[in-house]
């Protein structure tokens, strides 16, 4: 039998005060890096850690990250290390509705890059 920690809903805090920590470190030991990459560095490290957390305890009697933290995690930022995890630690690759959605958000994030690569060329 599963057992329900308290700490289960404080799940998604604890992964923003570690991208709170991430971001300032990054931004405190390398000055010249602007605050924007920092906090992508920051949220891929973050998912990655997220996804290993998960694969680790899946199985287990301890909690589990819900699926939805870890898509909110790829949705604002974080898909290199959500799919890199997926990929390289084979974690959730066989729940066709979780892949399909990761493969999703990488889509719409990858054509809003291009949009906004071809909004601010010099030869648009």
């Amino acid at each position: 039998m599963k057992r329900h920690y308290t700490w289960t809903k404080r799940i998604p805090f604890i992964l923003a005060c570690l991208f709170m920590m991430v971001t300032i470190g990054l931004t405190a030991r390398w000055s010249s890096i602007s605050l924007v990459w920092a906090s992508l560095l920051g949220v891929n490290i973050v998912t990655a850690a997220a996804f290993s957390y998960d694969k680790l305890v899946a199985g287990g009697d301890l909690t589990r990250v819900p699926e939805r933290v870890l898509l909110t995690l790829c949705l604002i930022g974080g898909i290199i290390g959500g799919g890199a995890s997926m990929l390289f630690l084979r974690h959730k690759t066989s729940k066709p509705r979780f892949r399909n959605m990761v493969i999703g958000i990488a889509v719409v994030q990858l054509l809003a890059c291009i949009g906004l690569f071809t909004l601010s060329s010099p030869f648009a």
